[in-house]
């Protein structure tokens, strides 16, 4: 295992995602999709990301985190603040196995309220598929890790397990970063007020190799999961 691309976002200034290094461990971002007027921006006061616009917009945005993983087994993990937007409709997560826009895997998180607000999802040649979804809540600073497999794609919230999926429509590295909007259907949206922060994306190259282990601090610096 080894952690490929760190990030807290820590900027001197604001900077769009696609403009910034990343903080730790990394050599930067590419804007996968998306209106060429929406960012994901860093923000000096705060050293976290949010979405440039406010309000809502539909579309989404997608930005992969560099250097891409050598490996088809991942791990991706972020931190969520101020994941209350106003609207059931606003969705923001991460995603794996990214080869082009129409094809990828993907973790998706809703505010608190929705009748499932965890769901894992597939896009296959554009079709999107929804393959696990549960309900159990967020707050601020909760660890999101979205773990391949092989076959197996899990969410762990907080070291919990907390949805489970087994799909492999999708075998190959590709690329995997973070997302806003309607990455997996298209009646989401991007929202102003949410924000991600402490990036990990970790090249799992061993087999059998541990699960549901959060990194960076909360496991010591660069120990990898717990």
């Amino acid at each position: 295992m080894a952690i490929i691309v760190q990030d807290e976002f820590t900027e001197g200034a604001d900077t769009n995602l696609d403009a910034h290094t990343p903080t730790t461990t990394g050599t930067g971002w590419t804007k996968e999709n998306g209106s060429a007027s929406w960012h994901l921006r860093c923000y000096a006061a705060q050293d976290n990301v949010e979405f440039t616009e406010t309000g809502s917009r539909g579309d989404n945005l997608m930005y992969s985190s560099q250097p891409a993983p050598t490996t088809a087994d991942v791990d991706v993990q972020f931190d969520s603040f101020r994941a209350t937007p106003v609207s059931n409709d606003g969705a923001w997560g991460c995603f794996a196995r990214f080869a082009d826009t129409s094809n990828f895997y993907s973790l998706g998180l809703y505010r608190t309220g929705v009748a499932a607000d965890k769901k894992i999802f597939k896009r296959v040649t554009g079709t999107d598929t929804e393959l696990a979804s549960g309900d159990n809540g967020i707050t601020d600073g909760d660890v999101h890790l979205f773990e391949i497999r092989d076959a197996t794609k899990k969410l762990f919230h907080n070291s919990s397990e907390i949805l489970s999926t087994t799909d492999n429509a999708i075998t190959a590295a590709g690329e995997a970063g973070l997302c806003l909007g309607e990455f997996m259907t298209t009646l989401d949206e991007c929202r102003h007020n949410i924000e991600f922060d402490d990036y990990i994306l970790t090249e799992i190259s061993v087999a059998n190799a541990p699960t549901g282990g959060i990194y960076g601090p909360l496991a010591g610096p660069l120990a990898g999961p717990i």
